[in-house]
């Protein structure tokens, strides 16, 4: 057996090696978890870098942003800045009255100088102050009725109102008007045009306009009558006297006849014919100037009667159109029909190259007058060697329209032609 110094020898080494395994255990655990917590580290590290570099993108790509937000906001600002001084200076030069106003009271915050011109004031007599106070609306009906188109359809685009200057003087303006927005706050945007010498030119010319178809009209009458005498002195005097010629040298005729005198016999048979065809001249004359039938028989029967002559003279075949029950016209209406239907016919022969015309009366709900022919149009080019179309013989058949309370009206046919159409209303 071992001695006690030996035993505790023995359980001391023991012991030691036991500690000495210990602390190897301990030392490879604490290494491990070195290892572990440096690698998580090492991780943390890494990412925490590549957050890093995230966030700092994400703030350079902001900044990047608000730099470009910051440059268009500046760009904005300078072109409406630069918007409104050329809106100011559009405002202050335009020659067209412009004015700003509340769009609750309809006082004014600007006016521009064609403004001040045009009314006579002073800016600073008119700022602040409404029109109606200042007196500028010759009716201040027109302002509501200004008020209700611009609340109906949000804009005023051509509206037509009087205005008084300072001095008592009344214009006739053409107003536009839009809303716009100054300073947060609802405004109008107000133009004027003046357009009084524009309007006393209108009716001036309507006045002029209204005289020179007076004057046509009065033309017309007058051809009309000097047609009347003329034709009442060629019957009256001319015609009687020819046929009293004429009896006179068939009762020579007769009587030298039985002396014998062949010669003379000869000569006075030539005369009385020579008589005969100026009567017959003359005749025609008085049907040309007045037809007998127009009063007697009335419009289709003239029409018949002129169309057959109107074919037989110029070889276009003419067809009249009508029923005889048709109820007659006014003496004026029939007599303007016809010569409108006489016009038409000497257009037709001077410039259509027609070879068929139709001249139709109709009664449906309207009395009508249409003359159409086949020919090439009034738009096409005129035949050979004429003259162009007439106007005048074109405004002479209108105002004989008007002149009885008809339309007249010019249409192309279809397949080439034109027609003259009168329409009156039904007797």
């Amino acid at each position: 057996d071992a001695s006690p110094a030996a035993q505790v020898l023995d359980v001391a080494q023991t012991h030691e090696f036991v500690l000495a395994k210990r602390e190897s255990r301990w030392e490879r655990l604490e290494l491990a978890a070195l290892k572990q917590t440096k690698e998580e580290l090492t991780r943390l590290s890494v990412e925490l870098e590549r957050r890093v570099v995230e966030r700092t993108r994400q703030l350079e790509q902001l900044n990047a942003t608000l730099e470009a937000d910051i440059a268009m906001r500046q760009r904005i600002e300078a072109a409406l800045r630069e918007s409104e001084e050329r809106f100011e200076k559009a405002f202050r030069a335009s020659p067209v009255t412009n004015t700003i106003t509340r769009a609750g009271d309809g006082a004014f915050i600007d006016v521009n100088d064609a403004f001040l011109r045009m009314f006579g004031y002073e800016r600073a007599e008119v700022v602040g102050r409404t029109a109606l106070e200042l007196g500028l609306w010759a009716d201040p009906q027109e302002r509501h009725a200004l008020m209700e188109v611009l609340s109906d359809k949000g804009a005023v685009h051509g509206f037509e109102a009087r205005a008084c200057t300072r001095s008592g003087r009344v214009l006739e303006l053409l107003v536009f008007a839009e809303p716009i927005e100054l300073d947060g706050k609802g405004c109008l945007l107000i133009g004027a045009y003046d357009q009084t010498a524009r309007k006393r030119a209108e009716q001036a010319l309507r006045e002029t306009s209204e005289r020179l178809k007076a004057l046509s009209r009065r033309t017309v009458d007058i051809q009309e009558a000097e047609r009347r005498q003329l034709s009442r002195a060629l019957h009256d005097r001319i015609g009687q006297n020819l046929t009293a010629l004429g009896i006179n040298l068939n009762i020579v005729t007769a009587r030298l006849s039985a002396g014998g005198d062949a010669a003379l016999v000869s000569r006075l048979r030539d005369s009385i014919a020579l008589v005969q065809s100026t009567a017959d001249a003359i005749v025609d004359v008085l049907t040309e100037l007045r037809p007998p039938m127009l009063d007697d028989l009335g419009l289709l029967s003239a029409l018949e009667w002129y169309a057959a002559d109107y074919s037989t003279r110029t070889g276009i075949e003419v067809a009249v159109i009508g029923d005889d029950s048709l109820q007659r016209l006014s003496s004026d209406a029939e007599i303007a029909l016809f010569r409108i239907a006489q016009e038409a016919l000497n257009n037709v022969v001077k410039h259509a190259r027609a070879r068929h015309v139709d001249i139709e009366l109709t009664t449906n709900g309207e009395y009508t007058l249409c003359v159409s022919d086949d020919g090439i149009g009034l738009p096409g080019q005129p035949a050979p060697d004429s003259p162009p179309p007439s106007t005048f013989g074109m405004a002479t058949m209108r105002e004989r329209a008007l002149a009885v309370g008809g339309r007249f009206e010019i249409l192309d046919r279809t397949g080439g032609g034109t027609s003259v159409v009168v329409r009156l209303p039904s007797p």
